[in-house]
């Protein structure tokens, strides 16, 4: 089982960035500003920007890994640690709305863009959508 959580995550971390030239915060935060341009006036992101392909295929990736992990734990293995932080989005979030996360993310945090892609989606998933540590989950009604 831990080969399999293993290989998903170098899944990961490889597939993100094998999918376009998007290869560090700065660049995805670029392309992502570049999708909120062209979306402002209320259009679809189209399937084709890099922004959006890219977190089409990073939050695929995440799901999967997400998912491998939990069968891993369900099935009786050890629990292995998650790949960064916690962050529980609302059911639906569109692309352009994630895109402006990572704008917003970067701007507030600069040194997020001089590391890896992921790493700045995360953080920025992880602000806006906080989950409740462990010890203050279990006192709310």
């Amino acid at each position: 089982m831990r080969i399999l959580i293993a290989l998903a995550a170098a899944l990961f971390l490889a597939a993100p960035a094998a999918a376009s030239d998007i290869s560090d915060g700065r660049s995805l935060s670029n392309a992502c500003e570049a999708l909120r341009e062209t979306t402002a006036g209320g259009a679809k992101a189209p399937t084709t920007d890099p922004c959006r392909a890219w977190l089409f295929n990073f939050f695929t990736v995440y799901k999967e890994a997400y998912d491998a992990r939990v069968a891993a734990y369900l099935s009786g293995g050890a629990s292995e640690p998650h790949a960064g932080p916690c962050f529980r989005p609302p059911d639906f979030i569109s692309f352009v709305d994630v895109a402006g996360l990572v704008v917003a993310q970067g701007k507030a945090r600069p040194d997020l863009l001089d590391g890896p892609a992921e790493s700045l989606v995360l953080e920025a998933m992880a602000a806006a959508y906080p989950c409740d540590a462990p010890d203050d989950a279990a006192t709310k009604p």
